[in-house]
């Protein structure tokens, strides 16, 4: 954001009453949280392969329990 625009937003909103204020800043923050929830949940391509993979029942490991999961990890 600009300098001028800062400007033009503080000289409108100077003289609203505090709640309305409040309200545009809990929208403010609604809008960046959703901005930011949907860059968030865009999978890479490797998880898209990984979700295809898994529900075409390809490329699994199945382990017997979770010893054997480590194992098959090398951990």
């Amino acid at each position: 954001m600009t300098a001028q625009v800062l400007d033009k937003v503080v000289n409108r909103l100077k003289n609203f009453p505090d709640d309305k204020v409040n309200s545009l800043l809990d929208y403010a923050d609604f809008l960046e949280k959703k901005t930011r929830r949907i860059r968030k949940h865009i999978p890479n391509k490797t998880t898209l392969q990984t979700l295809e993979d898994t529900q075409n029942r390809k490329n699994i490991i199945e382990c017997d329990n979770i010893e054997d999961m480590f194992n098959k990890l090398g951990i």
